[in-house]
């Protein structure tokens, strides 16, 4: 299950994309997506100019742009999030990206250099499916599918990262929803439990 954690940080990262531009009438290539924002991470978390702040927050500005976060946490929270009024919304995703960002940014330079591109799927509904695979130091590999979708604007933007067959979305979900239920469905009792698990993080280092 570690490696499930561990690998949790590609879902934040592919925010960056650092994609090819498409040309006219034809979808921009999910694999090359993937690939780039591999790399393209790996040099921006290894620049020199930018302090650790910095990189943080041009990090979360990728996230804005590239990952479908109200989709996400439509399904994560289901009714929940449907009946949030918008202000509640936005709180919840900031303190969300905290989370994500102290949870598994550290991991990431672990974890990219071990990933390649092995396949590519484009789905009837218009989504594309990017098979990769990590080496785990000679015992075999795991492997992660990034679900990408397409929207007006932005183009590709991830839906969820399935890793060994299990979706992060769900795992999300199930988590979330456990908290939820222990406090009577009070998502402001989930954004506090979020909080102090980041606060948690940034104290352990």
């Amino acid at each position: 299950m570690k490696w499930i954690a561990v690998l949790a940080v590609l879902a934040v990262f592919l925010v960056e994309g650092w994609c090819r531009a498409a040309e006219v009438g034809k979808p921009i290539d999910g694999g090359a997506f993937v690939e780039e924002f591999i790399q393209g991470s790996m040099r921006l978390r290894a620049d020199p100019g930018m302090s650790a702040d910095q990189k943080t927050q041009t990090l979360r500005h990728f996230l804005d742009e590239r990952y479908d976060m109200p989709d996400a946490m439509n399904f994560i929270l289901g009714h929940y999030w449907a009946d949030a009024p918008p202000q509640q919304r936005r709180r919840y995703l900031v303190v969300f990206e905290d989370y994500m960002l102290a949870r598994y940014g550290a991991q990431f330079d672990v974890v990219a250099g071990r990933l390649a591109v092995v396949g590519v799927t484009i789905g009837a509904d218009g989504r594309s499916i990017v098979r990769t695979a990590v080496s785990l130091d000679g015992n075999g590999a795991i492997a992660v599918d990034w679900i990408l979708v397409r929207r007006d604007g932005p183009g590709w933007l991830i839906s969820d990262v399935s890793i060994g067959g299990v979706s992060l979305t769900e795992l999300m979900r199930q988590d979330f929803s456990a908290v939820l239920r222990a406090n009577q469905g009070n998502v402001e009792a989930l954004l506090a439990a979020i909080r102090h698990r980041t606060e948690a993080l940034a104290k352990a280092g």
